[in-house]
């Protein structure tokens, strides 16, 4: 849509386009519009009924409460849109807890964007509610962005804790909501439980070396006990069958949740893949521990830890315990490492794979 025209132009534009539905419209982008309240009002009036929209921008606009209450509506009964964009806007706890009731029986939208809003820890709390709350929640959304909002940091890890029991969400960004270290096992605890997620995204927060050593316990403490259970049983036999006889139980509860809500049922085995974490104070030993432990969560693939303390001079940690814990992830599956703003990944498949030179001894990181 042409950015020159007016607010008033975009909106009436952008109504023509979901009314006639012969023109094909599947994508509508009203973002940085200048809409308020009663202009998405009237957006949504016609949105509820159009049989074809798949996406839908109105970031950088300036609805807040009643707009948000519009959408809902909408919503509720739009079987179509997959795609909903509302970041920096003004929707409040209020917003979003319209939001999240609409949601409860919308099966169509994918993906929720809510970036830059004024969402506090009580419309936080209304997501991570019916995020766990099985078939009666948000089935059908699996991506969701909502950092940046006005929640604090027990909001944020209560989200975290509630994913633990859902199924179907695989991108979750919490990016600059306040974790701090102690959240890093509350992290570590998510990814023990819940096998969904494929991309989990904590730029901006404040785990510290604390928190990213608690985080790597979990994620290596996890496949080692997959590891057991897998072996079938030396060492604490009773105690992995009961394991093992939980997590077919959980399950098969879960296939059962997706066949009712006539969805497919989350990925079998450890899921996450890529995890970032930039921007969250982690220094030397934080970031050699969670690289150490990609050796063992093997479906991890990219880990980005770049503006962290960890120097461009890895010395100051150890270059023998570093070059020990880079010598080690060329064995996992990990294909994408980012510290600061270097990706090392293509030096370590080189002298790995093709010099075979310990890293601890290699010229790319000979002190100077």
């Amino acid at each position: 849509m042409d950015p020159l025209l007016t607010s008033s132009e975009r909106l009436k534009t952008a109504i023509w386009r979901l009314n006639v539905t012969s023109t094909g419209t599947t994508a509508v982008d009203v973002g940085n519009a200048g809409f308020s309240d009663d202009d998405v009002i009237k957006l949504c009036k016609v949105l509820g009924r159009n049989p074809i929209l798949r996406d839908l921008n109105l970031s950088n606009n300036s609805f807040s409460e009643e707009g948000s209450r519009a959408l809902a509506r909408a919503l509720r009964v739009n079987e179509t849109l997959t795609k909903l964009d509302v970041r920096g806007n003004l929707i409040d706890d209020d917003g979003a807890e319209a939001i999240v009731e609409s949601l409860r029986l919308n099966r169509s939208l994918r993906t929720l964007d809510l970036p830059g809003n004024a969402i506090g820890d009580a419309g936080l709390r209304c997501f991570a509610m019916a995020l766990g709350d099985g078939d009666r929640g948000c089935c059908g959304l699996w991506t969701l962005r909502v950092g940046e909002n006005k929640f604090g940091a027990g909001a944020a890890a209560g989200l975290l804790r509630s994913l633990r029991s859902n199924f179907t969400l695989t991108h979750l960004d919490l990016s600059r909501s306040s974790l701090e270290a102690s959240h890093g096992a509350t992290v570590g605890e998510l990814l023990t439980s819940n096998r969904s997620l494929t991309t989990l995204l904590l730029d901006g927060n404040k785990l510290g070396d604390f928190g990213a050593r608690a985080l790597a316990d979990a994620i290596s403490g996890r496949t080692a006990a997959a590891a057991a259970r897998g072996r079938g049983g030396g060492g604490g036999g009773g105690t992995l069958a009961a394991a093992a006889a939980a997590e077919r139980r959980r399950e098969a509860r879960e296939e059962a949740l997706a066949a009712k809500s006539g969805l497919s049922a989350r990925p079998k085995g450890p899921g996450l893949r890529r995890l970032g974490l930039s921007s969250n104070e982690i220094g030397n030993d934080g970031a050699a521990a969670l690289v150490a432990a990609c050796g063992t969560f093997k479906s991890l693939t990219s880990l980005l830890l770049p503006l962290n303390q960890v120097p461009w001079c890895w010395w100051e940690g150890g270059v023998r315990s570093w070059g020990e814990v880079l010598w080690q992830v060329s064995g996992s599956c990990l294909s994408s490492l980012t510290l600061n703003a270097l990706s090392i990944l293509p030096f370590v498949v080189f002298l790995t794979h093709v010099s075979r030179v310990p890293l601890a001894r290699s010229p790319f990181f000979a002190p100077t």
